[in-house]
């Protein structure tokens, strides 16, 4: 009796985690289902099977899982590097396209990933797409033969850092098979992005001190005065 009631009670949990972990699956399946009628419905180009993951079995295997294994974070900041130098190539650098592209391949300078660090803010679950971004560590120097970029994973649905990196990148000679230090061609596009990054961080520093200095104005206007108390609304 006593063992056929335990047996019962094991299954009905057994359900019951089946059914919370469906529902949760569901939950964000719909969610996503809805964001791509939305933007059909605005008259957006939408790839709805590459947003769904139709056809892809790592996409299709990760919405039967329900959440994004801590691997694909990194092959995330993979894809986000590899398109980080493309933009040199494409728009900043169109003079040493041929030297950027290379640089993600094997043929004579290219970069290696030597060490990456992870840290990770909150599991993201299918569906949701992500945005990645790549930033300059510190100013570039001709005698190093490596580069460290900060990296910022962003899921979309949530609106949240999902994870942050920190790459560390050996430029490495696939030719004579050893390190070498970063090239000059690399090294003036390097330059002008840390100038970049320092006047964009020094812009928004303005903008962030001016937003604080407004809102504790509105502060001193409206509640935070001399002599005011504190209603915590006890009775």
């Amino acid at each position: 009796m006593f063992l056929l009631i335990g047996s019962n009670a094991m299954q009905l949990l057994a359900l019951r985690n089946e059914f919370t972990t469906y529902s949760r699956r569901a939950d964000a399946k719909i969610g996503l289902l809805k964001e791509v009628i939305e933007r059909v419905q605005k008259g957006e180009d939408v790839d709805v099977k590459g947003l769904l993951g139709t056809g892809n079995p790592e996409n299709e295997k990760e919405w039967e899982q329900g959440h994004v294994n801590n691997t694909r974070y990194i092959r995330y900041a993979e894809s986000g590097r590899v398109n980080w130098v493309q933009n040199y190539a494409k728009y900043h650098d169109t003079a040493h396209r041929k030297e950027w592209e290379a640089l993600c391949s094997s043929k004579g300078h290219g970069m290696i990933l030597r060490s990456i660090k992870t840290d990770f803010k909150f599991p993201m679950s299918w569906p949701d797409r992500v945005s990645v971004y790549h930033k300059l560590q510190s100013p570039p120097s001709t005698s190093v033969e490596s580069f460290t970029l900060d990296v910022l994973i962003v899921s979309e649905r949530h609106q949240r850092v999902a994870a942050r990196c920190v790459e560390d990148i050996v430029v490495y000679d696939y030719r004579r098979r050893e390190k070498t230090n970063v090239q000059p061609f690399m090294l003036e596009q390097f330059d002008q992005t840390w100038r970049a990054q320092e006047e964009a961080k020094r812009v928004n520093t303005v903008k962030a001190s001016k937003l604080v200095e407004r809102v504790r104005r509105l502060e001193e206007e409206s509640w935070d005065k001399e002599g005011a108390v504190e209603d915590v609304g006890q009775r």
